[in-house]
């Protein structure tokens, strides 16, 4: 597997083997392997990987042979985001994030907003070097003050095929970019509270991680060690045992 600019090897492209559906990825030397195939058979070897134009080449497998395939990848147009989730939190009401094409060639997108209270400026384009700019707005008005998820569908003409990307648009709450959860809140006199519990870090039983030292690792631990009791009460963390409880004050 090769670039064809430069002819240099490709390492950890996805490889693809139908009909078997098996699959594997190119070695820093860009080459790859099937063992144990059955011969006779035609065997279609896909390959893809951003921001490189996806490929397909069928071979034949002959008893007792190695059969080689080349792959020269040339690239194509592909996006890249600043940013993939808006936090609007309780009061903004304007955000913006950046398109950059890192392949070769025009890039045309669009831009499809899942409710009509998200505009998107501008909302179609495209892009060869450049990076373009997006502006998005979100409109206050009729919105309850629950927490809403919604989302920005970006929609990229790469090669022959469709690219679809998702820009998250989270309005009143506050995201936790570890493992994007975003946790709604409510006001209580002059202070804002959540209303959700943290949940965030690896599952472990508590006699296990009262019994280690600090590894690095963001541990919980559930009540009665049942894991399904952490998504009802939250997830206990190590180091202080702080309990992530269902009123937590935020810091505004």
């Amino acid at each position: 597997m090769t670039d064809t600019t430069s002819s240099q090897p490709l390492q950890e492209v996805p490889v693809k083997l139908n009909p078997v559906n098996d699959t594997t990825s190119t070695s820093s030397d860009g080459k790859f392997m099937f063992k144990s195939l059955i011969p006779g058979d035609d065997y279609k070897i896909e390959v893809s990987k951003p921001p490189y134009a996806k490929e397909i080449k069928t071979a034949k497998v002959t008893s007792a042979n190695t059969t080689e395939i080349n792959f020269a990848l040339h690239k194509i147009s592909y996006p890249e985001f600043s940013e993939k989730h808006l936090d609007f939190g309780l009061d903004s009401t304007s955000k913006s994030f950046t398109l950059r094409n890192t392949g070769t060639g025009k890039l045309n997108y669009s831009l499809l907003p899942s409710q009509d209270w998200i505009t998107v400026n501008p909302n179609i384009g495209d892009a060869t070097t450049e990076t373009d700019t997006f502006k998005v707005t979100i409109n206050r008005s009729g919105l309850s003050e629950k927490k809403h998820v919604e989302s920005i569908e970006v929609v990229s003409h790469v090669g022959q095929d469709l690219v679809r990307d998702t820009v998250g648009v989270y309005v009143n709450g506050v995201f936790d970019p570890r493992d994007s959860t975003y946790f709604g809140t409510v006001k209580i006199g002059t202070q804002t509270w959540m209303v959700e519990n943290l949940n965030f870090g690896e599952m472990r039983l508590k006699e296990d991680i009262d019994s280690t030292s600090d590894n690095g690792i963001i541990e919980k631990y559930c009540y009665l060690n049942l894991k399904e009791n952490c998504n009802i009460y939250g997830g206990y963390t190590d180091g202080l045992k702080v309990c992530n409880i269902s009123l937590l004050m935020m810091v505004l």
